[in-house]
Protein backbone atom coordinates (compact mmCIF):
# COMPACT_ATOMS: atom_id res chain seq x y z
CA UNK A 1 0.00 0.00 0.00
CA UNK A 2 1.25 3.56 -0.84
CA UNK A 3 1.81 5.71 2.41
CA UNK A 4 0.31 8.56 1.10
CA UNK A 5 -1.95 10.21 -1.69
CA UNK A 6 -1.04 12.60 -4.25
CA UNK A 7 -2.78 15.38 -5.87
CA UNK A 8 -2.75 16.42 -9.50
CA UNK A 9 -2.34 19.59 -11.08
CA UNK A 10 -3.71 21.50 -14.58
CA UNK A 11 -1.56 24.10 -15.37
CA UNK A 12 -2.23 28.03 -15.84
CA UNK A 13 0.02 29.78 -17.87
CA UNK A 14 -0.87 33.38 -17.88
CA UNK A 15 -4.44 32.90 -16.82
CA UNK A 16 -5.44 30.88 -19.42
CA UNK A 17 -5.94 26.80 -18.77
CA UNK A 18 -3.90 24.78 -20.73
CA UNK A 19 -4.03 20.60 -20.78
CA UNK A 20 -0.09 20.10 -20.33
CA UNK A 21 2.17 21.13 -17.73
CA UNK A 22 5.94 20.77 -17.11
CA UNK A 23 6.21 17.67 -14.84
CA UNK A 24 7.71 18.07 -11.58
CA UNK A 25 4.95 15.56 -10.31
CA UNK A 26 6.82 13.07 -8.88
CA UNK A 27 3.34 10.55 -9.27
CA UNK A 28 0.26 10.67 -10.55
CA UNK A 29 -2.39 8.60 -8.77
CA UNK A 30 -5.60 7.80 -11.33
CA UNK A 31 -8.77 6.43 -9.15
CA UNK A 32 -10.14 4.35 -11.53
CA UNK A 33 -13.85 2.49 -11.27
CA UNK A 34 -14.00 -0.87 -12.73
CA UNK A 35 -10.92 -2.76 -11.83
CA UNK A 36 -11.86 -6.00 -11.28
CA UNK A 37 -9.18 -8.89 -12.18
CA UNK A 38 -5.53 -9.03 -13.69
CA UNK A 39 -6.79 -9.01 -17.12
CA UNK A 40 -8.30 -5.37 -16.50
CA UNK A 41 -5.30 -4.48 -14.65
CA UNK A 42 -2.91 -5.61 -17.99
CA UNK A 43 -5.44 -3.69 -20.43
CA UNK A 44 -5.39 -0.73 -18.54
CA UNK A 45 -1.47 -0.95 -18.40
CA UNK A 46 -1.61 -1.41 -22.19
CA UNK A 47 -3.05 2.04 -22.93
CA UNK A 48 -0.80 3.99 -19.48
CA UNK A 49 2.16 2.70 -20.52
CA UNK A 50 2.38 4.16 -23.79
CA UNK A 51 1.34 7.71 -22.63
CA UNK A 52 4.86 10.42 -23.23
CA UNK A 53 6.35 10.63 -19.83
CA UNK A 54 5.13 7.76 -18.12
CA UNK A 55 7.93 5.28 -16.99
CA UNK A 56 6.40 3.43 -14.15
CA UNK A 57 2.54 1.38 -13.74
CA UNK A 58 1.41 -0.46 -10.78
CA UNK A 59 -1.72 -0.68 -9.56
CA UNK A 60 -4.01 -1.45 -6.26
CA UNK A 61 -6.97 -3.02 -7.50
CA UNK A 62 -8.45 -3.49 -3.90
CA UNK A 63 -8.30 0.26 -4.00
CA UNK A 64 -8.87 0.85 -7.91
CA UNK A 65 -5.75 3.22 -7.55
CA UNK A 66 -3.46 2.88 -10.49
CA UNK A 67 0.25 5.07 -9.38
CA UNK A 68 2.32 6.16 -12.68
CA UNK A 69 5.60 7.51 -12.13
CA UNK A 70 6.96 9.75 -15.00
CA UNK A 71 9.97 11.27 -16.00
CA UNK A 72 11.95 14.06 -14.68
CA UNK A 73 11.10 15.96 -17.62
CA UNK A 74 7.43 14.56 -18.96
CA UNK A 75 4.79 16.53 -19.57
CA UNK A 76 1.75 15.70 -17.39
CA UNK A 77 -0.92 15.11 -20.26
CA UNK A 78 -4.44 14.70 -18.29
CA UNK A 79 -6.43 14.24 -21.50
CA UNK A 80 -4.43 11.26 -22.70
CA UNK A 81 -4.71 9.54 -19.01
CA UNK A 82 -8.54 10.31 -19.63
CA UNK A 83 -8.51 9.07 -23.04
CA UNK A 84 -6.23 5.69 -22.37
CA UNK A 85 -8.66 4.76 -18.90
CA UNK A 86 -11.90 5.43 -21.27
CA UNK A 87 -10.26 3.28 -24.56
CA UNK A 88 -9.99 0.33 -21.90
CA UNK A 89 -13.31 0.46 -20.84
CA UNK A 90 -13.04 2.42 -17.14
CA UNK A 91 -14.01 5.00 -15.47
CA UNK A 92 -11.53 7.74 -14.05
CA UNK A 93 -12.90 8.57 -10.65
CA UNK A 94 -10.53 11.13 -9.41
CA UNK A 95 -6.41 12.06 -10.18
CA UNK A 96 -4.24 12.76 -7.64
CA UNK A 97 -0.66 13.46 -7.68
CA UNK A 98 2.56 14.63 -5.64
CA UNK A 99 4.19 17.61 -6.99
CA UNK A 100 6.88 20.14 -6.47
CA UNK A 101 7.85 23.49 -7.27
CA UNK A 102 7.85 27.10 -6.00
CA UNK A 103 4.79 28.99 -4.67
CA UNK A 104 3.97 32.53 -6.69
CA UNK A 105 1.29 34.85 -6.51
CA UNK A 106 -0.65 35.77 -9.67
CA UNK A 107 -3.82 37.64 -10.44
CA UNK A 108 -5.87 34.13 -9.62
CA UNK A 109 -4.88 33.49 -6.18
CA UNK A 110 -1.68 31.32 -5.73
CA UNK A 111 0.05 28.49 -7.70
CA UNK A 112 2.40 26.00 -7.76
CA UNK A 113 5.15 27.06 -10.15
CA UNK A 114 6.57 23.83 -11.73
CA UNK A 115 10.23 23.18 -13.29
CA UNK A 116 12.19 25.23 -15.62
CA UNK A 117 9.17 26.02 -17.80
CA UNK A 118 7.45 27.96 -15.08
CA UNK A 119 4.00 25.99 -15.83
CA UNK A 120 1.75 27.52 -12.74
CA UNK A 121 -1.10 25.15 -10.90
CA UNK A 122 -3.92 27.31 -8.89
CA UNK A 123 -3.63 26.09 -5.50
CA UNK A 124 -6.99 26.16 -2.68
CA UNK A 125 -8.22 24.17 0.33
CA UNK A 126 -10.07 21.04 -0.23
CA UNK A 127 -13.18 21.99 1.66
CA UNK A 128 -13.29 25.13 -0.86
CA UNK A 129 -14.06 22.39 -4.11
CA UNK A 130 -17.92 22.66 -2.96
CA UNK A 131 -18.10 26.25 -3.08
CA UNK A 132 -19.69 28.72 -5.89
CA UNK A 133 -16.79 29.91 -7.40
CA UNK A 134 -16.49 26.18 -9.20
CA UNK A 135 -20.05 26.83 -10.86
CA UNK A 136 -18.87 29.85 -12.20
CA UNK A 137 -18.61 32.64 -9.29
CA UNK A 138 -15.15 34.48 -9.15
CA UNK A 139 -12.23 32.45 -8.91
CA UNK A 140 -10.17 34.83 -6.86
CA UNK A 141 -12.01 34.00 -3.85
CA UNK A 142 -10.40 30.37 -3.44
CA UNK A 143 -11.88 29.93 0.24
CA UNK A 144 -8.20 29.76 1.50
CA UNK A 145 -8.08 28.90 5.52
CA UNK A 146 -5.90 31.30 6.99
CA UNK A 147 -3.01 28.27 8.08
CA UNK A 148 -2.57 27.23 4.46
CA UNK A 149 -3.10 31.10 3.10
CA UNK A 150 -0.16 32.19 5.73
CA UNK A 151 2.17 29.50 4.71
CA UNK A 152 1.64 29.82 1.12
CA UNK A 153 2.49 33.86 1.60
CA UNK A 154 5.33 32.62 3.52
CA UNK A 155 7.11 30.80 0.35
CA UNK A 156 5.71 33.53 -2.13
CA UNK A 157 8.82 34.60 -4.12
CA UNK A 158 11.12 32.40 -1.70
CA UNK A 159 12.43 30.35 -4.43
CA UNK A 160 12.27 27.64 -1.52
CA UNK A 161 10.46 24.49 -3.28
CA UNK A 162 7.81 22.90 -1.73
CA UNK A 163 6.24 19.31 -2.12
CA UNK A 164 2.36 19.49 -2.52
CA UNK A 165 -0.23 16.79 -2.36
CA UNK A 166 -3.91 16.23 -3.18
CA UNK A 167 -6.55 15.72 -5.59
CA UNK A 168 -7.11 17.77 -8.71
CA UNK A 169 -10.51 19.45 -9.57
CA UNK A 170 -11.49 20.61 -12.73
CA UNK A 171 -14.27 22.72 -13.09
CA UNK A 172 -16.11 24.28 -16.59
CA UNK A 173 -15.59 27.84 -17.53
CA UNK A 174 -12.41 28.22 -15.48
CA UNK A 175 -9.01 26.06 -14.87
CA UNK A 176 -8.05 23.31 -12.56
CA UNK A 177 -6.75 23.61 -9.64
CA UNK A 178 -4.70 21.89 -7.25
CA UNK A 179 -6.15 20.93 -3.37
CA UNK A 180 -3.90 21.38 -1.08
CA UNK A 181 -4.08 18.48 1.20
CA UNK A 182 -0.24 18.18 2.41
CA UNK A 183 2.28 20.88 1.80
CA UNK A 184 6.19 20.31 3.12
CA UNK A 185 8.91 22.80 2.35
CA UNK A 186 12.04 20.76 0.76
CA UNK A 187 16.32 21.64 1.46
Amino acid sequence: MRRFIAVLVIAILMGTSIPRANADVEEVILQVDGLACPFCAYGLEKKMMPIKGVKSYDVDMGEGKVYLGLDKDAKLDLEAFRKGVKEAGFTLRDVYLHAKGTIEKTDAGFALVLGPGGDRLLLFEKEAMGKKYHQGDDPKNLGLGQELARQLEEHTGSKKEVRIEGPVHEHEGLPAGLAVEKIETLG
